[in-house]
């Protein structure tokens, strides 16, 4: 069975990299309503792909938007994972990711604990891009 990856301009428009399929590479949409739109239209495209996949998510390490656009931006993420929590469970073998700064693991991996029990799949931090691969490349069988 050959495995391709979904096809889209939503795709690009909301940061996403499938060259490494089906390791999907993304950036937090953090900040940005308009990229949380994206994000969400982008992760829905692949959802409907049918296909399992991970991804490996760069976080920024400064979000300059006030809160209650952060706010608004993570209700509809957690609003849109609702929605497809079955689907995110079957097909979507994990995040990784990715900080900014590599002093800001130890935080990043502290936060991802805290909120991980929330996520219908695995929630994972990586120290560098390498190891990022290679753990969400594990999450795709």
């Amino acid at each position: 069975m050959t495995i391709t990856p979904p096809d889209a301009p939503v795709l690009g428009a909301a940061g996403f990299d499938l060259s490494c399929w089906p390791v999907v590479r993304g950036r937090s949409p953090a900040g940005d309503l308009a990229m949380v739109e994206a994000w969400i239209d982008a992760l829905t495209l692949i959802l409907d792909s049918g296909q399992r996949f991970a991804v490996v998510m760069d976080m920024p390490g400064t979000i300059t938007a006030d809160a209650a656009t952060l706010i608004e931006g993570r209700k509809k993420v957690i609003l849109w994972m609702k929605q497809r929590r079955e689907d995110l469970a079957a097909r979507c073998g994990g995040f990784v990711y990715l900080p900014a700064d590599p002093a800001e693991l130890e935080d990043l991996a502290a936060k991802t604990a805290q909120v991980a029990a929330a996520f219908p799949f695995p929630l994972h931090v990586a120290p560098d891009e390498a190891a990022a691969f290679e753990r969400a490349r594990s999450l795709t069988h």
